[in-house]
């Protein structure tokens, strides 16, 4: 398992309804019922490509027959103060467009700012890259 030290941070305010037509799909692939719209936006330190649980294609997601950006949206099981999370990264991200690899957007069960009282500039760890027993174990 690795752990990222990162700083809560404003986002750009488009992910909910970006991602809002493939949110079901990204449930059944990733085997988190009822996730809440919007996302969690951490600043990390260094640079990280998203390992993959699952993706969501270029074809599956409606943004890019509008921008032709021909985004893969990429999906990565973390844990946040103890509750399961997805990373959601469109790959354009990682070839330094729009957040850029330094950045993780997180997508829930629960609103992380509420439930884990975070407001931007606040430090938080997310923890990335554990084995199932890891991710059994979190809320």
């Amino acid at each position: 398992m690795r752990t990222f030290h990162g700083t809560v941070k404003s986002g750009y305010g488009v992910a909910a309804a970006n991602l809002n037509p493939v949110l079901r799909l990204i449930e059944l692939r990733m085997g988190m019922a009822s996730l809440i719209e919007g996302t969690l936006n951490v600043q990390i330190l260094e640079n990280y490509v998203v390992i993959p649980t699952t993706s969501i294609l270029p074809h599956e997601y409606p943004l890019n027959f509008a921008t032709g950006l021909n985004e893969t949206i990429k999906l990565q099981r973390c844990v946040i103060g103890n509750h399961k999370a997805i990373i959601m990264r469109p790959d354009t991200h990682e070839r330094g467009m729009f957040h850029g690899p330094k950045h993780l957007e997180l997508i829930g069960t629960v609103k992380f700012r509420q439930v884990l009282g975070l407001e931007d500039e606040s430090a938080v760890d997310v923890e990335v890259e554990g084995d199932d027993a890891w991710w059994a174990a979190a809320i």
